[in-house]
């Protein structure tokens, strides 16, 4: 018997709830429901109940849709959300919407109900399908990785038809095509010879159909310009959540230039000294040695060739006929256990080792040779070990650098995602790690208007490759003050000057904005203090001029009067030749205008 659909009713209206049950019963959904119409019975529910959809009405006395939405969200972002509602204009739709909201249907329209709710279904398993088939191909990544590491080679991808998805660059140099020509166009069998085309493409699709891994499936292919080439095969399955086939990834071994030694070999000792004499990289023919017991314990080396000698710095004639426990004063001789190997299976192995006593760094690869013989094709990569652990320590020492810069400093791919955020950058999201922000744009980090501004923006930089440089702009930190930053983006750009990413730069000037708002305010508040002090300047002086024609007025009736002056005013008379002699304009003393102080208020 098919499971029952979990089904959270948030709806205060029991008969809008029955009308939703009865609907849903004629869809043909067989369900188990439960009602609730507050916020702690919802989160309860949640948890107790597990709600494999959920039916809200937007508004309630005791709770509403958006609320519910945040909490979804926090709990259980993946359960399909519709919003059941008597009435909701655009503007809240949209919102319910960007907050997670599957779909909304109004009351007086519930035939929407049914297709609606399995449209959210459908939208949400699939979703759920994605990302457990990302989650997937995520977990399996490190294991591709190994791979190619391991092969140093052609690393590839082929989705469950065989048709390529996926493959580096040295695709070019090893068939003579490059990626472009490749994915999406060829499958892996296209370029099989023509004459083992069928038997090769039978045989991959013999483990296709088991899922099974294959290694060292050798596979003879045409060249671009028509030359035979010669492949070593590793791949391995990609299976979904339900361990469906998605397809194979895996890498190839270019192994023509082995195939022709062994070839050369069997027709003619002599044609193969002449082959390997000439090779860049150092070659060494060897015989396995065996005790008594039949147990492997050695190898003699039977040839070199020159290279042999400038790489290791060995003679030939201190080598040739000797066991290579007595040249490299080692027991077991260097690399016994693998040497053994590939004469026992007869396929060849490449790999690529660290060998203590020279303290160089090796590639090798290995191939069988005549019974019990193998030949060991060499090269020196001390150089690219160390250029590549010198990038590595670089790398290492720029992230250093970057975590510990205050300012905040982030990277982001060219669709506006972060792929890099230093600690700075991490509080202004506050997020505790790093991985918590990549893959997820300024939309999903910051929602609202802050997150789409700062989203505008990026694109901007990403569509026309310029900079935007010391722009100002906000946020509101954990404690909800808000806070400025100054903000440089800068476009990256590939070898090709492809647009690939953008770096970006924030540095805090809260504080810098917080001074220059104190001194607005400080100069505002001397602006308002200089005006009432003129104000009282004005005043003074005009109490001090009333004073004086007072006075003056007061010594003109005592002349008159016959009598003394009362008031000495002869410092007026000093400032009138004072001003006369600076030829300056005295301030003039009107007779005729005395007034009380009261009155000049």
């Amino acid at each position: 018997m098919e499971k029952p659909l979990r089904i959270l009713i948030v709806e205060d209206n029991t008969s809008d709830v029955e009308i939703v049950k009865r609907l849903l019963n004629k869809g043909g959904f067989h369900f188990i429901d439960k009602v609730i119409e507050s916020k702690e019975e919802f989160i309860s529910a949640m948890t107790d109940f597990e709600p494999e959809l959920i039916l809200c009405d937007y508004s309630m006395p005791r709770f509403d849709g958006m609320r519910a939405l945040l909490i979804r969200k926090e709990m259980a972002p993946f359960t399909p959300f519709l919003l059941v509602t008597g009435s909701v204009n655009e503007e809240v739709a949209v919102e319910c919407m960007k907050a997670g909201a599957d779909d909304y249907v109004l009351k007086q329209n519930l035939i929407r109900l049914v297709p609606a709710v399995r449209a959210a279904l459908e939208k949400q398993q699939t979703i759920r399908m994605r990302q457990e088939a990302e989650a997937a191909l995520r977990i399996s990544e490190e294991r591709f990785k190994q791979i190619a590491e391991a092969a140093g080679e052609f690393i590839w991808e082929v989705d469950a038809t065989g048709l390529y998805t996926y493959v580096n660059k040295i695709s070019e140099g090893i068939l003579g095509y490059s990626s472009n020509e490749i994915v999406g166009k060829k499958h892996f069998y296209d370029f099989f010879v023509p004459e083992l085309a069928e038997t090769l493409r039978t045989a991959a699709f013999q483990a296709f159909a088991e899922k099974a891994s294959f290694k060292r499936f050798e596979n003879a292919n045409t060249h671009k310009d028509g030359h035979i080439v010669i492949l070593s095969t590793t791949g391995m399955p990609v299976l979904d959540a339900e361990g469906n086939l998605l397809g194979y990834r895996g890498v190839d071994t270019d192994i023509t230039e082995q195939k022709k030694a062994e070839l050369a070999l069997r027709e003619s000792e002599e044609r193969f000294r002449n082959l390997y004499s000439n090779m860049a990289e150092g070659v060494c023919l060897q015989k396995l040695v065996f005790d008594h017991h039949g147990k492997v314990v050695d190898y003699e080396i039977i040839g070199v060739n020159q290279q042999y000698e400038k790489i290791l710095g060995i003679k030939k004639d201190d080598v040739v006929g000797k066991l290579a426990s007595e040249v490299y004063n080692l027991s077991p001789p260097p690399y016994l256990h693998e040497y053994a190997a590939v004469v026992n299976s007869g396929t060849p192995f490449s790999f690529e080792s660290f060998y203590k006593p020279m303290n160089k760094h090796f590639s090798i690869s290995v191939s069988p040779w005549d019974k019990d013989g193998f030949a060991t094709i060499f090269a020196d990569i001390t150089n690219r070990v160390m250029a590549e652990e010198e990038l590595r320590q670089e790398r290492m020492m720029l992230r250093t650098m970057i975590d510990h810069i205050p300012d905040s400093i982030y990277v982001k791919d060219a669709k506006g995602r972060k792929i890099i955020a230093n600690p700075a950058d991490l509080r202004i999201m506050q997020l505790p790690t790093e991985a918590e922000a990549i893959g997820k744009t300024d939309i999903d980090l910051f929602p609202g208007e802050t997150g789409q501004a700062w989203y505008n923006i990026d694109m901007e930089v990403l569509t026309t490759g310029q900079p935007i440089l010391n722009h100002e702009e906000y946020y509101d930190d954990e404690n909800g003050n808000k806070r400025w930053q100054m903000t440089s983006k800068i476009p990256l750009k590939d070898e090709a000057d492809n647009i690939i990413g953008l770096v970006g730069i924030g540095h805090d000037i809260t504080n810098q904005r917080h001074a220059e708002e104190e001194i607005r305010q400080k100069v505002k508040e001397l602006a308002l203090s200089n005006d009432e002090l003129t104000r009282f300047n004005r005043l003074a002086i005009g109490r001090e001029m009333r004073m004086i024609e007072l006075k003056q007025h007061c010594n003109r009736l005592a002349t008159q009067l016959g009598l003394a002056e009362p008031y000495n005013l002869d410092f007026l008379k000093q400032d009138v030749n004072q001003k006369h002699n600076d030829k300056t304009p005295s301030i003039p003393i009107k007779k005729n205008n005395l007034k009380s102080d009261s009155e000049s208020d």
